[in-house]
């Protein structure tokens, strides 16, 4: 992070002369509304300029600054450089195959960025080009780069209920919001090894239904049950209902 703007000046000011100081005392303190005054301290928290002091579960946790909680984290990072190459490693290794955009989008870094670094990786024999039945060119890690696990006992043929910003869906959120456009997605579904369902309803802090569980329609016959097993155990009841499968109420 180069430069600060003026929302995020505020911030750190703040931070400096009455700090630590968590979100609502932020905004008391900056007179900023929550929106502008939540994307800018995100945007530090991902620069790591400051974090949140997670001791507890409470929702108002105080903000610090990375260089007073960790004074030697600087000396342990890597350069920039090789802390992206990292990256894109790790999530080639568990994705196995992602485009230049999915890799973009599943680590946050720009695509220019990313771009840039996967042709330095290939032109050191890190990644090389691949394709896949039914997507763009993209990119996997060369032999000598995998984990070694060739997913002969990865669970093939379970369901799994995954968060929003998992690490298998963060690189597709623009293909499944395209996917399941007009509906609210609570979690996506993994079925037999794929993204291939959601449930869906309105988020709520407290308890909340599931009003529909999707499952792509050549699948549902063979899936059906054990996906809406799988979403009943994440969303129990009596607290919580699957009210559907496809929009058969259940």
């Amino acid at each position: 992070m180069t430069r600060l703007d003026a929302r995020q000046e505020a911030v750190i000011r703040a931070q400096t002369y009455a700090g630590p100081l968590s979100p609502r005392q932020l905004r008391a303190e900056t007179s900023l509304a929550h929106r502008p005054l939540m994307a800018a301290v995100h945007r530090l928290e991902r620069a790591f300029v400051v974090c949140e002091d997670q001791t507890d579960d409470a929702w108002d946790r105080p903000l610090h600054f990375v260089e007073r909680e960790f004074p030697d984290l600087w000396q342990q990072a890597p350069a920039p450089e090789v802390a992206m190459v990292e990256v894109l490693a790790r999530l080639l290794d568990v994705q196995v195959f992602a485009t230049t955009a999915q890799l973009a989008a599943g680590s946050g870094l720009g695509k220019r960025v990313v771009t840039s670094t996967v042709d330095a990786m290939a032109r050191v024999k890190r990644v090389e080009a691949a394709t896949m039945e039914g997507e763009p060119a993209g990119w996997r890690l060369t032999r000598d780069e995998t984990s070694g696990d060739d997913g002969a006992t990865s669970g093939s043929g379970i369901v799994r209920v995954l968060h929003l910003r998992d690490p298998l869906v963060r690189p597709r959120l623009d293909e499944l919001a395209q996917r399941f456009e007009g509906r609210e997605v609570l979690q996506y579904l993994l079925i037999d090894d794929d993204i291939q369902g959601a449930a869906c309803g309105h988020w709520r802090i407290r308890a909340h239904d599931v009003e529909d569980v999707v499952i792509n329609d050549e699948l549902e016959e063979r899936w059906r049950e054990e996906t809406i097993e799988a979403v009943r155990r994440r969303y129990p009841s009596p607290e919580q209902h699957v009210l559907a499968c496809n929009g058969k109420p259940l």
